[in-house]
């Protein structure tokens, strides 16, 4: 396993996790405007 490989790994995580967080925020603020 290389440094880069491991490197694009991890970027793929944080993208995925911040995409997920991102989300979340955009459904309960949304719901919560929502009600």
């Amino acid at each position: 396993m290389t440094g880069g490989q491991a490197g694009v790994d991890f970027e793929d995580f944080v993208r995925a996790r911040y995409a997920a967080l991102v989300r979340a925020a955009y459904l309960l603020t949304g719901t919560r405007e929502g009600a």
